[in-house]
């Protein structure tokens, strides 16, 4: 199946939004691989899917993005599901994502952000729960994800697979953000970025405690 952007009636959203009280279920599970959605759209920056509801499920699906394994920074950004979590009026509360595949994503697999006041707290991190998905090959130099976690929000990360991702986990600079994660297994993919100085392997795991950009 090819999802064609743009698809909804603004035409400056190139996004499938997802309101609250939905359920996307697909058919992945044992030894069925699930149908494949597909995204071709390298010119825009977007997201496949954005949460913008509470009281969200969504499983069993397969999410290709664009990148065809390019890692060009030339690439825009580009993610498979993007949860926006806002306190204030009860958005991306009780939003769960499980067993679902993800890959060839240029921002991440799942992306989560708040630009809200107040922002999330740390004890309302399994408001987003990331449970059980497989992520992989997500990766673009300064981007390439399996799971990203933007300034105001928090999410919980268990139980995930991840292989070949420039940072299987992320979580940006500024104030109240961040994760947890538990009893996710890393395969031993990566990839190495090059400085003037030399080159080193990208950690899995990441996260940033202050001002001035992403890593």
């Amino acid at each position: 199946i090819e999802v064609t952007w743009p698809w909804s009636l603004d035409p400056n959203d190139l996004s499938l939004r997802v309101n609250s009280c939905t359920r996307l279920k697909g058919t992945r599970g044992g030894l069925d691989p699930g149908a494949l959605l597909f995204d071709t759209n390298r010119t825009d920056a977007h997201a496949a899917f954005v949460v913008y509801g509470h009281d969200v499920k969504i499983e069993g699906l397969r999410l290709r993005g664009p990148s065809q394994g390019n890692r060009n920074s030339s690439q825009p950004w580009a993610a498979g599901i993007e949860i926006r979590v806002d306190p204030t009026i009860g958005t991306g509360r009780n939003v769960l994502m499980t067993n679902n595949e993800l890959w060839h994503w240029t921002e991440a697999g799942v992306s989560v952000t708040s630009t809200s006041v107040p922002r999330m707290a740390s004890s309302q991190a399994s408001h987003v729960s990331v449970l059980r998905n497989y992520f992989h090959d997500n990766a673009r130099e300064n981007l390439g994800y399996g799971v990203v976690v933007w300034q105001g929000a928090y999410a919980l990360i268990e139980g995930n697979l991840f292989d070949r991702n420039r940072h299987a986990i992320a979580a940006s600079w500024g104030p109240s953000n961040g994760y947890i994660a538990r009893y996710n297994y890393i395969l031993a993919g990566g990839y190495t970025v090059c400085e003037w100085w030399g080159c080193y392997y990208n950690q899995h795991f990441d996260v940033h405690g202050e001002f001035g950009g992403y890593g």
